[in-house]
């Protein structure tokens, strides 16, 4: 039976009446987790650079598997999970959240090492494992391969949604920049528009994650 095609527009309605509708949750949490990445940014040196990177994947991870939690309450029309409670629900899948990032990051980048379309093509194709991970409890290896089945058939249409969200993130992180470096100067205001654009920001592609993985799962299937 060929599956139905991806509503590129519904995914992106979705994704903005999501972020509009539980931005009290989304961006206060947000908030708390890039603190610390933005806080070790500020001095310069090799070694706090790489504190905040690895702080800012673990944040990350963190973030997705908390937002397709939030994602999965709304889309059932319940909201029975705060602040708190999605800390704590994403402890259990936190672990395989984390390897599943790492497996994607290192395919990505070997993509690009060997040239730029095998990344794009790897990014689209596993770009719903975290989701997989949160909701259906797979294992990272099988996840991965679970988000290449839910891609397949509408690889250009996720790909689109991919591409026109990270110019939409690209321009809010310049704006945020360039009004930062308007007022002030230095490392702290690089620091501090750093945090606000990751902040506002952080939402727009873990949404698309939960929505696209919602949208391309067949109606039939359920969670496990």
């Amino acid at each position: 039976m060929q599956r139905e095609k991806l509503d590129t527009a519904a995914v992106f309605e979705r994704v903005f009446a999501i972020y509009r509708a539980e931005a009290r949750v989304l961006l206060p949490i947000a908030l708390i987790l890039w603190i610390v990445p933005a806080a070790l940014s500020v001095p310069s040196g090799v070694s706090t650079r790489a504190l905040s990177l690895a702080a800012g994947v673990i944040v990350a991870v963190w973030y997705q598997g908390m937002v397709v939690l939030a994602v999965q309450n709304v889309e059932d029309e319940r909201r029975d999970l705060g602040v708190a409670a999605l800390f704590r629900a994403v402890s259990p899948v936190f672990g395989p959240l984390l390897w599943t990032a790492i497996l994607v990051g290192l395919g990505v980048v070997c993509g690009l090492i060997l040239f730029i379309i095998p990344a794009l093509v790897l990014a689209t194709w596993w770009s719903v494992a975290a989701p997989v991970v949160v909701i259906e409890r797979l294992p990272p290896t099988e996840a991965i391969g679970r988000s290449r089945q839910l891609v397949s058939g509408n690889g250009w249409r996720v790909f689109s949604v991919l591409v026109v969200l990270l110019l939409v993130v690209a321009l809010v992180d310049l704006l945020v920049f360039s009004l930062a470096t308007a007022i002030s100067t230095g490392a702290a205001a690089g620091a501090v528009a750093n945090l606000i654009g990751g902040v506002l920001t952080a939402p727009l592609f873990a949404l698309a994650s939960a929505v696209l993985y919602l949208r391309l799962r067949p109606d039939t299937e359920t969670s496990r």
